[in-house]
């Protein structure tokens, strides 16, 4: 294969580290920072999911600190198990077709060094999380973009028979990140068909599934989908929704060849997930779900009030119905330069947002938004914002 892809990521560091270090030497200034680049919830989780990690250190003692087994606990699989009847109402084996892993991107690089060989092709939404495009860099894949449809899924139609023929892999997510587009059965039915028709092996990552924002609609699972088992494996997260980005875990799901065959992988790389993370990410699983359905509520109250308050200085995004993020063009005075827009807004303000060209050729132009910071936070940001004029050219 070309060497470009894994070079041009090598050349400098990755994005997100570029837009902290600016950060930093604003901060270093004196200045107020107001992280909205953030991929993950940065509130405080659930008390008694601080408590179940706090008692597993003090309960296991020294086991707590030694490395775990890369199957993870059977309790913990049997609660991911339960999560999945709950949630989809898909019954997944505990034992054979469930794999811990300490996060989503881990399993995604687990998934492609278990699937891939150098040159070949990795089939992506196009935008997608840049981490995705980084992950498929170094597996020493070819990513191939994919354009959405006006409703935000995979245009299926668009894509020529060449590309079909010399792909191994097809990543997708819904809700997608970064423009948060949910993708109904029926679009998630045809993707699986057209994969399993063409050997293609599909990923979907369903770690934004607790963050629908449209009131009574969830995210659908391709478990749910005759078949699925044989042509896809599935990344979740729903930790996630617990503020657990940092220390939670992620499962592969899948048929039991394919997750037998990436246990054995994962066996060759290191241990499993930190023990008391397991228990902690137990404790969300099986708890009620009283903060989660608060999280709903909170991201629907700060979506709306945060557009609004954005729109009035000059950035006006649509709504999202999912995921944390709010997604759409910058300011039209900046044309396409996304990532000079991103530069100037953290000069000016201390304000970091996300760079829609961090994201693949098709979010050139665009700005990611997070909505990760508590409604205090929020209205300091857009005071900042408007005290420094930040969206504005001159």
């Amino acid at each position: 294969m070309r060497e470009d892809q894994l070079d041009r990521i090598l050349r400098e560091p990755f994005i997100f580290e570029t837009l902290h270090e600016r950060a930093e030497a604003v901060r270093a200034e004196g200045s107020p920072v107001f992280n909205l680049s953030l991929g993950c919830p940065t509130g405080r989780p659930p008390e008694h999911v601080i408590r179940a990690f706090t008692d597993a250190l003090r309960r296991l003692r020294t086991s707590a600190h030694r490395h775990s087994s890369v199957a993870g606990t059977p309790q913990l699989r049997r609660a991911v198990g339960d999560w999945y009847e709950r949630r989809f109402t898909v019954h997944l084996d505990p034992q054979s077709e469930i794999l811990p892993l300490s996060s989503s991107l881990d399993a995604l690089h687990l998934v492609l060094s278990a699937f891939i060989e150098e040159g070949d092709t990795v089939l992506v939404p196009s935008p997608c999380p840049p981490t995705w495009l980084s992950a498929i860099a170094l597996a020493r894949g070819r990513a191939v973009a994919l354009p959405l449809n006006p409703d935000g899924v995979i245009d299926l139609d668009s894509i020529e028979e060449d590309t079909l023929a010399a792909a191994r892999v097809l990543l997708s997510s819904y809700p997608h990140d970064p423009t948060g587009s949910i993708c109904e059965l029926p679009q998630l039915r045809r993707l699986l068909a057209l994969c399993r028709d063409r050997d293609i092996l599909l990923v979907n990552d369903v770690r934004w599934s607790e963050f629908a924002l449209v009131e009574g609609h969830l995210p659908p699972s391709i478990f749910e989908l005759a078949g699925a088992r044989e042509g896809a494996l599935e990344i979740s997260t729903p930790t996630c929704s617990h503020h657990l980005g940092g220390w939670g875990v992620a499962f592969l799901a899948g048929g039991a060849e394919r997750i037998h065959r990436l246990r054995i992988l994962a066996s060759h790389r290191g241990p499993g997930p930190f023990l008391a993370a397991q228990e902690a990410t137990l404790a969300a699983l099986t708890g009620d779900d009283t903060f989660l359905g608060q999280q709903r509520t909170r991201l629907r109250r700060q979506q709306l009030r945060f557009r609004e308050g954005l729109r009035g200085l000059g950035l006006d995004l649509p709504p999202s119905p999912g995921t944390i993020f709010l997604w759409g063009r910058i300011p039209p005075a900046f044309a396409d330069d996304d990532l000079g827009f991103v530069t100037k807004v953290i000069e000016r303000s201390g304000v970091v947002l996300a760079p829609g060209s961090a994201f693949g050729e098709a979010g050139r132009g665009f700005v990611r938004v997070s909505l990760s910071l508590d409604d205090a936070a929020f209205d300091a940001c857009l005071m900042r914002l408007e005290e420094t004029g930040a969206f504005q050219p001159a």
